[in-house]
């Protein structure tokens, strides 16, 4: 989830932390409060094992199993794990869908799950030349996928950036400062220098859009 450097500096600094700093890059709060609307209704003395299951649970990233999207959205750890599910329950499809299909199927992980998310990605495939018959392949629909919903603050901030109309020679630090910020769960500088380089020598009279961007994303060695 995180590039190594940056994970390595968070396990050194995490020590320096206040409780509170500490609960909330964890997202503690979430959980502990998830957590207590679980055994609500649990019977006396069946308290402290479904608390235990439930922290297994989040832990191994069935958590997000059939859960509304506030909360599969809400932490790192959960879109992340909404994405892991989705790539193992992917693997058994062989064939290119429609995005409808692909909508649905996200739906039968997130039943509230939006459908804007799937139509971007097709918007972003057709970019690309993936999308066949209006039909999307596993494999570009999971990339894009991870990308879109893992990154999705950082690659908003990205579009107000783009927005902006930044200068081309400042695209880069500017969107590595952007990923520098703490409570922003971004890819590592290597990743967005190849993404912005691929879409500047590809178009070098003007700026790349959002889309394209996150297409020349999912180009690099990004979450793989």
């Amino acid at each position: 989830m995180q590039n190594p450097s940056r994970q390595a500096k968070l396990e050194e600094e995490r020590f320096k932390w206040s409780p509170k700093e500490y609960i909330d890059r964890f997202s503690l709060d979430v959980y502990v409060q998830d957590a207590l609307n679980v055994i609500q209704n649990v019977p006396e003395g069946q308290a402290a094992r479904e608390l235990a299951n439930y922290f297994a649970s989040v832990m191994s990233g069935r958590n997000v199993l059939f859960r509304e999207y506030d909360y599969s959205s809400r932490t790192t750890l959960n879109r992340w794990s909404l994405c892991v599910q989705l790539k193992k329950t992917t693997s058994v499809i062989d064939s290119a869908l429609p995005e409808q299909d692909w909508h649905q199927w996200v739906r039968l992980l997130c039943p509230d799950f939006p459908p804007e998310m799937t139509a971007r990605i097709f918007a972003i495939s057709r970019l690309a030349g993936w999308v066949d018959g209006n039909k999307l392949a596993t494999a570009h629909y999971v990339r894009l996928f991870e990308l879109l919903f893992f990154y999705g603050a950082f690659l908003e901030g990205v579009q107000a950036k783009l927005d902006s109309a930044v200068p081309a020679d400042r695209l880069v630090d500017t969107l590595i400062e952007l990923a520098a910020m703490p409570s922003t769960t971004a890819p590592a500088s290597q990743p967005i220098r190849e993404a912005v380089g691929s879409c500047l020598n590809a178009r070098p009279s003007r700026l790349p859009t959002a889309d394209e961007f996150v297409l020349a994303l999912a180009e690099t060695s990004c979450l793989r």
